[in-house]
């Protein structure tokens, strides 16, 4: 069973264009696609990022959707046009529909989340914001340039919760802190990665686990904060039925956390 944790973004939402990016040590690794790992199917889209979990549909952050025109995007040098968005009524997603099928697509992540330190889920996040700078073992700041190209960076899931994100909805999610020691190529997440994907290995396969959508940096070490995509599986499924999503997992459990000054990752 999932535990769920609370946290409420009250101390101050910051203005739309600030935010934090994928963050690495080394940006020249960070621009080249993971070993193993196909990259292609999160897509640049509206200036921001999004994730293919359909031949015809991209998941993405709703304050990365808002601004719906005759977008188009770009994958493996074809384009691909926007004929449709759905939001989700509650949380910060939105699903675009385009008018022809991609070549791939990612399945949602089923699984559990363990919480012990010692278990916890490799990720690998992607996103095309900017580059940034690591201040120190907990802490990383941003740059005002390089956003567009497609990054990624690893991390480490610490734990679901339920959280009030800086555009003011309620997202069912997880939390990744940042913390140098925890992978080879540690990663944040901000401006131009609002949704972006997270992703975790499962028997081999990479699978989507979450939307990047905001940050927190109101205490001693920053944090990333994405949308649980299972836990919005339904949702998804109603909306595109030949997704592959897998089991729905629900989380009940209700435990109050610190207060934390929230983010969102816009353009």
């Amino acid at each position: 069973m999932k535990k769920k944790v609370i946290f409420f973004a009250v101390c101050c939402v910051l203005p739309l264009l600030e935010g934090f990016a994928i963050i690495t040590t080394n940006n020249i690794s960070a621009g080249q696609a993971p070993v193993g790992f196909d990259w292609n199917y999160v897509v640049n889209f509206n200036g921001s990022s999004s994730v293919a979990i359909d031949p015809y549909w991209l998941l993405t952050a709703a304050h990365v959707a808002d601004d719906f025109g005759n977008t188009s995007v770009m994958v493996n040098g074809q384009t691909y046009n926007q004929v449709g968005e759905i939001f989700h009524a509650t949380a910060d997603l939105a699903l675009i529909q385009l008018d022809r099928a991609l070549p791939g697509f990612y399945t949602v992540y089923s699984g559990t989340y363990p919480t012990t330190s010692k278990n916890r889920l490799n990720a690998i996040m992607v996103g095309y914001g900017v580059t940034g700078t690591v201040v120190d073992q907990y802490n990383y700041t941003f740059a005002s340039s390089g956003k567009g190209t497609e990054r990624w960076g690893s991390n480490k899931i610490d734990g679901q919760l339920n959280y009030i994100g800086a555009t003011g909805k309620t997202n069912s999610g997880f939390q990744m802190y940042f913390n140098t020691a925890d992978s080879i190529l540690e990663a944040g997440a901000g401006t131009g990665d609002s949704g972006g994907g997270v992703f975790v290995s499962d028997g081999g396969t990479w699978k989507l686990a979450g939307i990047m959508a905001d940050v927190s940096t109101g205490g001693s070490q920053d944090a990333i904060y994405a949308i649980d995509a299972q836990d919005y599986s339904s949702w998804i499924m109603q909306t595109v039925p030949e997704a592959t999503t897998g089991a729905l997992f629900v989380g009940i459990g209700i435990v109050f956390g610190v207060i934390r000054r929230f983010r969102y990752m816009y353009q």
